[in-house]
């Protein structure tokens, strides 16, 4: 795993973090009769981008945006799968001081995107399937693509009566 950010003041933050890793392990059916050997391969990362403004005492907005990714390769007895998985997010939001600095409203918009490339849809529940009789072949599997964006809109106030506060939100 590597990762880091870097910021200029409260302007901007940068971060990323990136991993890459190889698990093999063995699974076996439900009587420990029969071991067999599997792998995982995942390569995954981050890149998240933050950036605040203050435009004056009342005033402020913040905008973030992330991009993140995850490539899963699954090693299973004699077949090997993969999947692409990739996400963006992003989000601005604005931040107005109101009725003599006791209220805080807060309004934004949101957008979220996903896209899952070839992932494994097995026929039947494979921890099940598998056993003395079926070693010899594994159960068919059919490579899924999914596709998703979403938007939000959302506020939010919050009122200040002396040592007690007052949340309202809103999607």
């Amino acid at each position: 795993d590597v990762s880091g950010n870097v910021s200029f003041k409260e302007t901007f933050i940068l971060t990323a973090h990136f991993s890459k890793y190889y698990t093999p392990y063995t699974r076996s059916d439900q009587g420990l009769d029969e071991v067999w050997i599997e792998s995982r391969n995942v390569d995954s990362g981050l890149v998240k981008l933050e950036s605040n403004h203050r435009f004056n005492l009342d005033t402020a907005v913040r905008i973030t945006g992330a991009y993140s990714w995850i490539n899963p390769e699954i090693g299973r007895i004699d077949l090997d799968l993969s999947q692409k998985e990739r996400a963006f997010y992003a989000e601005g939001s604005v931040d107005r001081s109101i009725f003599d600095k006791k209220g805080i409203l807060t309004a934004g918009v949101a957008w979220k995107f996903k896209e899952i490339d070839d992932a494994p849809v097995w026929d039947v529940y494979y921890p099940d399937y598998l056993g003395s009789d079926e070693l010899n072949y594994l159960p068919s599997v059919t490579p899924v693509d999914s596709f998703s964006r979403m938007w939000s809109f959302f506020s939010q106030y919050r009122h200040n009566f002396g040592n007690y506060n007052f949340w309202e939100k809103k999607k």
